[in-house]
């Protein structure tokens, strides 16, 4: 489960894009260097997050597993929830990678 700050920066991405609700004024574009708004060739930001977003584990359980190790890993883990944790993270970047998701993220996220 050891996330890289690029995958917690992309998936942080995701989830504040649809927070914003496409707003320019994301807090996370501080810190990352995120570009609010598509360029040209580009899809906008929210349909990319919402469909990076749907790659999540569609069973309840797994995919708060997946949401806490991208925003809150600290604290107790169990060995069963780390278990969990790994098969579901397996799947969750494995449809990204199939999607070309991660690298579209990149994109948005002007990595140098």
């Amino acid at each position: 489960m050891a996330l890289t700050q690029h995958q917690k920066d992309v998936f942080g991405l995701a989830v504040e894009a649809l927070e914003c609700n496409g707003c320019k004024a994301m807090d996370h574009a501080a810190a990352t260097r995120v570009q609010s708004s598509s360029l040209p060739g580009q899809r906008p930001i929210i349909e990319w997050a919402v469909d990076y977003l749907a790659c999540l584990p569609a069973i309840d359980c797994l995919r708060k597993l997946v949401i806490r190790a991208h925003l809150a890993p600290e604290g107790q883990w169990t060995c069963l929830e780390i278990r969990q944790c790994g098969g579901a993270m397996r799947g969750f970047y494995s449809r990204l990678s199939a999607r070309q998701l991660l690298a579209e993220g990149d994109r948005y996220l002007e990595r140098p």
